[in-house]
């Protein structure tokens, strides 16, 4: 776990490659709760030697020799009778992936406490010293339910519910690094190891489509 807590002084990229950080995203990519998008086999190959595994990987970042690999694209039916693609990475991707999340993660909670079951019902952070990256959802699902209701009994009659097809897929990367940068979630060397996926992604997703 990340043993000491970032200042304002600690940059986003130092954040990144502490030791601390990588384990973190180790257990973190270790008890991830869905089964269908984990390397079952990778997991128990990069366990066999866990501390040496992780600090050639932190090192191969610190040494920009890293390089990540094409994922492999699940599909999985959904009840719309559409396909939901679920990338599956190499366990060595999937650890500096989240390694990535876990900066964006802690420099902006204080962002995202302020929406926090007020706007917004979704994935509530864990603290640093957790594993899990989020508290469990159910407790964010009651809480939503508790607030629908109150709405109701205040005299609102009308729901809209609504859903964006694909939206992940259709993100614009480049808006969504000049965010990361503009609000000082992430900064440009650890930007540039997003990008990796991020053009693997893209590589894949070109290559999915039909001709």
């Amino acid at each position: 776990m990340m043993s000491s807590k970032p200042t304002q002084d600690t940059s986003a990229y130092d954040m990144l490659i502490s030791p601390e950080n990588f384990r973190l995203a180790w257990e973190r990519v270790r008890y991830f709760d869905r089964p269908d998008s984990r390397d079952w086999i990778g997991l128990k190959v990069f366990a066999a030697n866990r501390d040496h595994n992780l600090e050639i990987l932190r090192r191969s970042v610190v040494e920009r020799t890293f390089e990540a690999v094409f994922p492999e694209i699940k599909y999985v039916p959904k009840p719309s009778l559409t396909l939901r693609p679920m990338a599956v990475l190499a366990i060595s991707d999937r650890i500096v992936f989240q390694a990535i999340a876990n900066v964006v993660a802690e420099r902006s909670r204080s962002t995202l406490m302020i929406v926090s079951n007020r706007q917004s019902f979704a994935n509530v952070l864990a603290s640093q010293s957790q594993g899990p990256m989020f508290l469990p959802w159910k407790k964010q699902y009651r809480l939503f339910q508790d607030r629908f209701c109150k709405l109701v009994e205040e005299g609102n009659v009308w729901l809209a519910e609504t859903d964006i097809a694909a939206f992940y897929e259709t993100i614009d990367h480049s808006l969504l690094f000049e965010l990361l940068l503009e609000k000082h979630f992430l900064d440009d060397p650890s930007v540039e190891y997003l990008s990796l996926f991020s053009a693997l992604f893209q590589s894949n997703r070109e290559q999915s489509l039909p001709t």
